[in-house]
């Protein structure tokens, strides 16, 4: 029943909706009663208080909530917009109990990736089943279209036996995730460190012939690997093997390997003569473009950390102090902007966005995502 009452003005911020819509209008009244649980409500289809209304003139990621005095009506342009319409209907519900103001809403995305990470790697926390599915019910209910988990090296990839920790997640729990996430429209991201970060597969004996280690340093006794060997024939054979498990493994169409922080790049005897023809940065996107490759020809993108690629923005403003090697800044700026189609920058930061980095990704053509970095139990935003 509709109860014949005005809303209060005091502006639109009484509204507390995460992320905040696009346009709100008020109307007159309010609806009194137990609307009930509409994220629910879209996984079933419907209730008898809220109905779903598919319009195929509406785009891809657009609804419109219309709340009256007999309950809600969620007109969308998809199944997933559908669900952002219900979650939307779901925070007024928490807010306001069982007396909804009338109101209008009409939203659709900002951007199209609204990723969260969780990571499992570096910290060493263990992977449970029943906290993921939690989790992504939560990520749902702020329009999250992308988890993406950081497992580094923790994973039991079926090509790699000697990484086959028991306490690492494997294919069954992936698919497990995967499931639960797609009933909300959110597209897992995994996320590993093909370069830098590696200290964990390169401590294993079996690993040591694709260390990249300090400069006149031996793969053998150098102490302080963390980076792969970018040239050897090993690593490429190791990448593609572990390429196809997980193309076989996970659904959705991005891939993050990483490369962030890579603390040796053309230090070893079999680099130096690619990095004297190329720079350093020329042997890193040879590795890119390696694995690009292969991810696209499964039709998926590469996901890459931006920081060592800010190398070569003018003047390396960003890496204080830092040759940029200005004889071969050209050439891979070239190479960079001709792979604009096939991978996706993360731009990160400890310390909130960066504009200047952004602009810089940008003016190249490339797709960015503008994120801060989460690091165990601190997190910046």
């Amino acid at each position: 029943m509709i109860k014949k009452e005005s809303i209060t003005k005091k502006g639109m911020n009484n509204y507390h909706l995460i992320p905040y819509p696009r346009k709100i209008k008020e109307n007159t009244g309010f609806f009194c009663g137990n609307i009930g649980d509409s994220v629910a409500a879209y996984l079933d289809g419907g209730s008898e208080k809220i109905r779903f209304a598919p319009d195929s003139s509406f785009g891809q990621d657009e609804y419109r909530l219309d709340i009256t005095g007999n309950g809600a009506v969620i007109t969308a342009g998809s199944e997933k917009a559908k669900l952002y319409g219900a979650v939307t209907l779901g925070q007024l519900v928490r807010q306001f109990g069982e007396k909804i103001p009338c109101l209008t809403i009409e939203d659709s995305p900002l951007a199209s990736i609204r990723m969260v990470q969780i990571c499992i790697g570096q910290v060493n926390a263990e992977f449970r089943r029943d906290w993921f599915v939690r989790f992504i019910r939560k990520m749902a209910e702020l329009k999250i279209t992308h988890i993406g988990i950081y497992f580094e090296w923790n994973f039991r990839f079926p090509s790699v036996p000697h990484l086959n920790n028991p306490h690492y997640p494997d294919r069954a729990d992936m698919e497990y995730v995967q499931r639960e996430a797609s009933k909300y429209g959110i597209i897992i991201v995994p996320e590993f460190a093909f370069m830098g970060h590696s200290k964990d597969l390169l401590e294993l004996e079996g690993y040591a012939d694709i260390r990249e280690c300090d400069k006149g340093a031996s793969r053998e006794t150098e102490t302080h690997y963390d980076s792969l060997c970018l040239t050897h024939p090993k690593t490429r054979v190791l990448i593609e093997r572990i390429i196809n498990d997980i193309c076989d493994i996970f659904t959705g169409d991005l891939v993050h390997i990483g490369g962030d922080e890579v603390g040796h790049i053309g230090e070893c005897a079999m680099c130096k003569k690619r990095k004297e023809e190329v720079g350093t940065m020329g042997l890193y996107l040879d590795f890119i473009e390696f694995v690009a490759e292969l991810l696209s020809k499964k039709g998926k993108k590469t996901c890459i950390w931006g920081d060592m690629l800010l190398m070569l923005s003018d003047g390396s403003p960003f890496w204080e102090g830092c040759d940029c090697e200005p004889a071969f800044r050209a050439a891979a700026i070239e190479r960079l902007r001709a792979l604009k189609d096939r991978i996706v920058i993360f731009d990160w930061w400890y310390n909130g966005v960066n504009k200047a980095s952004i602009d810089f990704f940008r003016g190249l053509g490339l797709q960015v995502v503008a994120c801060t970095s989460s690091n165990g139990c601190y997190v910046s935003s």
